[in-house]
């Protein structure tokens, strides 16, 4: 469902159709993240996205590509959760370990 308030403009001319958008970044732990959103041409309300992340060393560690479920996703806000999402990867896997579940919790 949309928020009417904060989602009208974003979407009643739609999204620019076959333009992408493009965030690429590199941490704090020397991993780089690229988030890719772009419009589809056949289904505007639903931008397909791809999120790649880089380890330091080059090696790919994590790449995928969907398209979004719902038609509430704008592309603004697909490029902002697909960089919480490289940066969550890239923090699990150039940082705490993702297989340590006996430390501590912080309070």
């Amino acid at each position: 469902m949309l928020d009417k308030a904060t989602d009208y403009e974003d979407h009643k001319n739609g999204p620019l159709e076959g333009q992408e958008s493009v965030h690429e970044e590199t941490l704090a732990n020397h991993c780089t993240i690229r988030v890719t959103v772009t419009p589809l041409a056949h289904n505007p309300k639903r931008p397909q996205w791809q999120v790649v992340v880089v380890s330091p060393e080059g090696k790919e560690i994590h790449n995928e590509t969907s398209v979004a479920k719902d038609d509430h996703w704008t592309v603004k806000k697909l490029l902002d959760w697909g960089i919480d999402q490289g940066k969550r990867v890239a923090a699990g896997h150039h940082g705490a370990p993702l297989d340590d579940h006996h430390q501590k919790t912080p309070i």
